[in-house]
């Protein structure tokens, strides 16, 4: 086995941290943290109207750890949290003006990062790249779904 400063998941992972490193002052300057940037994305890819239950599972932490989360993102003004609408005990999220904006600006910078890193990179082989990464991504998310299951 090669040393694993060349494996797949050390490469992936020292991506990961530059990426935040460059992220970091960003949502710094937006006052929030890492984890509430990941509620925020996941809620709106649930479809900015999700259940907490199913926000819960996309993040995969359990519904006391986000109903913590979702009150001091409700406190700052990100999240508005509803009762569902046959069982009021069903609490649905939405991302509010302030939530969308900025996530925009955050996705902007994302933007810049994707830019800085292809820089060089031929484009044949960033398409082999991305479909490395996509395959990869997809073996981890089956390997995680059998280990639950």
């Amino acid at each position: 086995m090669s040393e694993i400063s060349e494996s797949l998941a050390a490469q992936a992972g020292l991506i990961n941290e530059l990426t935040m490193t460059g992220l970091e002052p960003i949502m710094a300057a937006e006052g929030i943290t890492t984890t509430t940037f990941d509620l925020l994305s996941t809620i709106r890819a649930a479809g900015n109207r999700a259940h907490q239950a199913e926000v819960a599972r996309r993040l995969g932490v359990s519904p006391a750890t986000l109903t913590s989360a979702i009150q001091r993102a409700v406190s700052s003004g990100l999240l508005v949290q509803e009762g569902g609408h046959r069982d009021g005990r069903t609490k649905r999220v939405k991302l509010t003006p302030k939530a969308n904006a900025v996530l925009r600006k955050i996705l902007k910078a994302i933007d810049r990062l994707d830019v800085i890193m292809k820089e060089g990179i031929e484009p044949e082989h960033l398409q082999i790249t991305q479909e490395v990464l996509r395959r990869a991504a997809l073996n981890l998310a089956r390997a995680t779904i059998s280990e639950e299951g």
